[in-house]
């Protein structure tokens, strides 16, 4: 939609591409890069919590973060995006969050394909507690401090 409007425009020439366009059409740019920067943001998360996972302690030297020179993923995280400490550890934590409250591959795997074929839901296992937080933030409703602040302020509830 957007090259649409504007055309393959470099980020330096679009000062002059967005002031030539009419009213509405500034108004969907503005809607439109709004999307596609929290889809970004939320893909760029998760590809954080997948960094994060492969870099554990227990991968030693082998972790991804590791391997590129890093300590951990969040200095790793840090020095990709530019981001504070503070930011990045926070992105790998939800990105992490994110992970663990996926669904697991649920598609049935039957011989003769019929609808509801093998698919147990009774073996499926519930969504972690902060699994809302991580469907708010995809959605757009809350940010990744937003949701660093929910999280550390519930808690980790009780075993």
């Amino acid at each position: 939609m957007l090259v649409g409007m504007l055309g393959p425009v470099p980020v330096t020439g679009a000062a002059s591409a967005v002031t030539g366009l009419r009213d509405d059409d500034v108004v969907a740019v503005i809607a439109s890069t709004s999307t596609a920067i929290r889809e970004l943001e939320a893909l760029r998360v998760v590809a954080t919590g997948v960094a994060a996972q492969r870099s554990t302690r227990d991968a030693g030297q082998g972790g991804l973060a590791q391997k590129r020179g890093h300590r951990s993923a969040v200095t790793l995280i840090q020095d990709l995006t530019g981001t504070t400490r503070t930011q990045a550890g926070k992105a790998a934590r939800l990105g992490q969050a994110l992970l663990e409250a996926a669904p697991a591959d649920t598609s049935p795997e039957t011989e003769e394909g019929g609808p509801g074929g093998g698919n147990d839901t009774a073996s499926i296992p519930p969504a972690p507690w902060h699994a809302c937080l991580g469907e708010a933030f995809t959605a757009g409703r809350i940010t990744v401090d937003q949701q660093a602040a929910i999280r550390r302020g519930l808690g980790e509830p009780p075993t």
